[in-house]
């Protein structure tokens, strides 16, 4: 059974049998990595920089914010980002899509099959859907 609440005037919240918030947030046009110098064990891809930090992997990514001039970064358990492939997305779009059971925020990110093949080695253990 799926309660739906609305929380707020106007953001849905679905709640399923696990307690988990779904949240749909706004899209954030993804922009390139750019990291001066890696740390042991990071790897740098285009879009994305894969981390051990303090022994557990996460994932970073930068974003446009909404005004369109500034960036912000997010990280990121892999189990909690979702790789969505679409063809027609030429840059890389993310999405809040909820939280995990320990409060986390949780990530689509919408790419074209060609963006991904050249990021894939910095989404170890990220899920992966065709569109």
């Amino acid at each position: 059974m799926i309660i739906t609440a609305f929380i707020g005037s106007r953001m849905p919240v679905v709640r399923a049998q696990t307690a988990v918030a779904t949240i749909k947030g706004p899209e954030y046009t993804l922009v390139r990595s750019v990291v001066s110098s890696l740390q042991p064990g990071e790897k740098n891809c285009t879009f994305f920089l894969w981390t051990p930090i303090l022994g557990a992997p996460r994932i970073a990514f930068n974003y446009l914010k909404r005004d369109g001039k500034t960036t912000d970064s997010q990280v990121v358990y892999p189990s909690d980002l979702v790789i969505q492939l679409d063809d027609s997305r030429s840059v890389p779009i993310a999405q809040q899509t909820g939280k995990d059971n320990d409060g986390h925020d949780v990530y689509m990110v919408y790419m074209n099959k060609i963006t991904y093949d050249a990021d894939a080695r910095c989404l170890e253990k990220v899920a992966v859907q065709n569109k």
